[in-house]
């Protein structure tokens, strides 16, 4: 089993309250960067992430999570945080953070496991007044290799049950593939899924009172997206709901270079930026 460089036992990387922004944490599976199987994410206002690092380079786009409320669709990213804290356990990196929308708040813990190349995201959503007809989103904008139009979509079944959905890059023999599932016991509230091209797929969700379609829908090969629906339904005040979603890279060196690391699968169990 590969080592993990410097063994960590709850050392406590930062600490701070603040309400607002807040800055990007890179948080790693503590491999050396040079170790071709380093993988790190750049978590970002409410579990998102603009940027995970594997295979030699970065492989993903946007990586976010929404709120549907009777139509009425919020990005997590515009929500104001009110704590966060990030560490080191036996087995983990993590952030955890704590946002606020005034009446809804969500705990949202991201962590990679130490010398392993899993990424878990679990949201806990809490409102202090009831709300009705909620659904929740995971979207993920892969670009990968050097071009982002260039993606094959395909889907599999897990040992678990659940479907993954996967792209891979052209050729898909040479450089990586990704993917998309749920994990932990919110896997009996996922109620769709859909593979779409950037940004039709992210245009749907943001319109509120959209259901996956549970297929896939872009040409071949494309700007492929791809998102995971759970139906909360109605949520008494203070009760809470828990979704958890999980990524995982498997890098694998090319035949022609070894500087060079693909192809990757990343299982998923969500800063916005605009797409030229």
């Amino acid at each position: 089993m590969r080592k993990v460089g410097l063994v960590m036992v709850l050392l406590l990387l930062g600490m701070f309250l603040a309400t607002g922004t807040v800055e990007a944490v890179v948080i790693s599976n503590m491999l050396d960067p040079l170790d071709p199987l380093y993988f790190s994410v750049d978590v970002g206002p409410s579990g998102s992430a603009s940027s995970m690092y594997f295979s030699g380079g970065n492989q993903v786009y946007e990586y976010n999570s929404f709120l549907d409320i009777d139509g009425s669709v919020f990005d997590l990213n515009d929500f104001d945080v009110t704590s966060q804290m990030s560490g080191v356990t036996m087995d983990y990196q993590y952030v955890s953070q704590v946002y606020s929308s005034g009446t809804i708040d969500v705990t949202v813990l991201s962590q990679i496991g130490l010398g392993s190349q899993r990424f878990q995201t679990n949201y806990s959503i809490m409102p202090s007044v009831a709300l009705t007809n909620v659904n929740f989103f995971q979207y993920l904008d892969a670009d990968l290799g050097a071009y982002v139009s260039d993606d094959f979509a395909t889907t599999s079944i897990l040992p678990s049950g659940s479907r993954r959905l996967i792209l891979y890059d052209s050729p898909p023999s040479l450089i990586s593939s990704i993917g998309l599932n749920s994990g932990g016991m919110s896997e009996g509230l996922l109620t769709g899924w859909e593979i779409d091209e950037y940004s039709t797929l992210l245009d749907n969700i943001s319109s509120g009172n959209y259901d996956l379609r549970n297929g896939i829908f872009s040409s071949q090969p494309a700007d492929q997206t791809m998102a995971l629906q759970w139906t909360l339904g109605n949520i008494a005040a203070n009760a809470s709901f828990n979704i958890e979603s999980e990524v995982t890279v498997i890098p694998v060196p090319e035949p022609m270079t070894m500087l060079l690391f693909g192809p990757a699968l990343l299982g998923l169990v969500g800063f916005k930026r605009r797409k030229a």
